[in-house]
């Protein structure tokens, strides 16, 4: 790859990767990601049959109304009763009661000390216990983690303890449903690198203790729904009961027992989207007994020396695409198709489960792109006054154009460098112009003198020449520099200035005589060799210089015997000038 040596565009990179350090643990980024974490978590929902692992029994605001709030132990005994009728693998109580209601204070401890796939809930965070005398294997802890904006995107499944009662909600009723009282082992023995660290995904710097996994949201509407009322009254299918894992919990928005899910961002409805917690305790459970079955997560979280090498990379392509081009119009569209081929892939593979990242990594493109981008065109417009200083001196657009294309290896600290090259010189001088200074006004003079240089100039741009300097009634013409066509070539084109000022001069001297101007006559002297070139002079006055015994020599051949000058042009060329063409 070919990086520009220019000092500052070289700072400027390095002031981008100092701030995409300090931006890698700022606020917004995690925000952003979040968000656009949650837009996709949103759109990557499908509605299909129900779950087929899970069922919820949900306490409505209709139940409230008909047995009030607290629910009466009674009916709680009587709902489990009635699904435990039907044969489910697990039921979870998502309700505390670590104090009885009512007169039959006594039958959820009988019922939990007699039915062994009945699990009730108790909160570290909250210091809430269990149903009175639980065993130890039928209680678990509902605590549910909330990230920084209080949005449940990650569950911990599993912490590494030695307490048979430190067991999250989900994992006891996994082991209940599967029969398998060693899951926490299977936990443990996955690639440590697929649980969640601290700078996982989109995430900084987070809580990450314990065995955490991200949510997913995909199937959130596919859980069979009754309420407390219809278990009671026999109104349900047992089909959804039988072999399944039962929750019951509270669905009524009055108990506030609601959280902030993806959803809740961008799903477009009446009132703010929040999730029952009995739900949120729904997708946790069906999320582990997913990742038991394939060993894979729903989603994935890549880690951080992994987003370190996506950020480097980006940064070396963002390099590239600057330097590499041309134009700047070129690199900026190079820029935009990047990113945005970056964003969809992103994207895409995170509607795919796996999330990489995406405010970061576009940052070390914009960043360096930017940047990168801004002191080109700051340079780009310095080289073009640069250019358009020194050569002020007429020049065609081809030379022009390939003095743009070249500036980069031409121009050095506001100059052009100065070098060895071989070119071809044309001098050349207007005849009798004292005569004609004595017979014209000041004013009519100028006039005579701009009419035949412009004749001239014409003729040298037209064939890739540049007007280095006039010399008063004359005119120095460069052929191969600042840039060369090819020796060959540039000699030919000085050649064929001369031809073309000799076919056309009648008409010039046509015109002149209408005006009542002296005729025109014009002495051309060419040779070709070598000569330095470059800047001289200071900043606030540059010129181009072209020097050396080639220029001298092209001088002495247009003054060489000036009376010796039989018709209204004269050209001699050098034997140097006609070896080369």
């Amino acid at each position: 790859m070919k990086i520009k040596s220019d000092f500052s565009r070289s700072y400027l990179y390095f002031l981008a990767i100092i701030s995409l350090v300090v931006f890698s643990t700022a606020p917004f980024i995690e925000s952003l990601d979040l968000l656009i974490f949650d837009i996709v978590t949103s759109l990557s929902i499908r509605k299909s049959t129900p779950n087929k692992h899970i069922s919820i029994i949900g306490i409505s605001e209709t139940d409230l109304k008909k047995y009030k709030w607290p629910i009466d132990d009674k009916y709680l005994c009587e709902a489990i009763k009635k699904i435990h009728q039907f044969e489910p693998k697990a039921i979870g109580i998502d309700i505390y009661r670590d104090i009885g209601i009512g007169d039959k204070k006594q039958c959820l401890i009988d019922l939990i000390n007699n039915t062994r796939k009945l699990v009730s809930i108790y909160s570290i965070v909250e210091n809430i216990e269990a149903i009175p005398q639980s065993p130890n294997e039928q209680i678990a802890y509902n605590d549910i983690i909330l990230d920084r904006d209080r949005v449940v995107r990650r569950d911990l499944l599993h912490v590494s303890s030695k307490s048979e009662r430190e067991v999250s909600l989900p994992m006891r009723l996994t082991e209940i449903y599967l029969q398998n009282n060693n899951i926490y082992r299977e936990i443990e023995s996955l690639n440590p690198n697929k649980w969640l660290n601290k700078n996982s995904g989109g995430y900084i710097n987070i809580d990450s203790s314990g065995y955490q996994s991200l949510l997913s949201y995909k199937s959130i509407f596919n859980y069979k729904q009754y309420t407390l009322d219809e278990i009671l009254n026999n109104n349900f299918d047992p089909t959804y009961i039988k072999d399944k894992i039962v929750i019951l919990g509270s669905t009524a928005e009055s108990l506030k027992d609601f959280y902030e899910v993806p959803l809740s961002k961008t799903i477009i409805s009446d009132s703010f989207y929040q999730v029952p917690g009995v739900i949120i305790h729904a997708i946790r459970t069906n999320s582990l007994i997913n990742l038991l079955e394939t060993n894979n997560f729903e989603i994935t979280a890549l880690n951080l020396d992994k987003k370190l090498i996506i950020n480097i990379l980006n940064f070396l392509i963002t390099l590239v695409i600057v330097e590499r081009s041309t134009k700047i119009i070129r690199s900026l569209i190079k820029l935009v198709l990047f990113i945005l081929l970056f964003s969809i892939l992103n994207i895409s593979l995170l509607f795919y489960g796996f999330w990489i990242s995406t405010t970061l990594p576009i940052l070390s493109i914009l960043l360096p792109g930017c940047l990168g981008l801004i002191q080109r065109g700051i340079t780009s417009q310095r080289h073009h006054k640069i250019i358009r200083k020194l050569l002020g001196q007429t020049t065609s657009p081809e030379i022009a154009e390939q003095l743009w294309l070249s500036r980069d290896s031409i121009i050095k600290d506001g100059k052009l460098y100065g070098k060895e090259q071989i070119v071809t010189a044309l001098f050349l001088d207007i005849c009798d112009f004292t005569s004609a200074s004595e017979n014209l006004s000041p004013s009519e003079l100028i006039s005579w003198l701009n009419e035949i240089l412009s004749f001239c100039v014409d003729k040298v741009i037209i064939n890739n020449g540049i007007v280095n300097k006039f010399t008063g009634d004359g005119l120095l013409a460069i052929y191969g520099a600042p840039v060369s066509s090819g020796t060959g070539k540039d000699a030919l084109n000085s050649i064929n200035t001369a031809k073309m000022i000799i076919k056309d001069l009648s008409s010039l001297n046509d015109s002149l005589k209408y005006k009542d101007y002296p005729k025109a006559r014009i002495r051309i002297g060419i040779h070709s060799g070598l000569a330095t070139t470059g800047s001289l002079g200071t900043s606030d006055r540059l010129e181009y210089a072209v020097i050396g015994e080639t220029i001298n020599c092209a001088s002495r051949l247009e003054s060489f015997d000036k009376t010796r000058n039989i018709s209204d042009v004269r050209v001699l060329v050098s034997g140097e000038t006609k070896k080369k063409f």
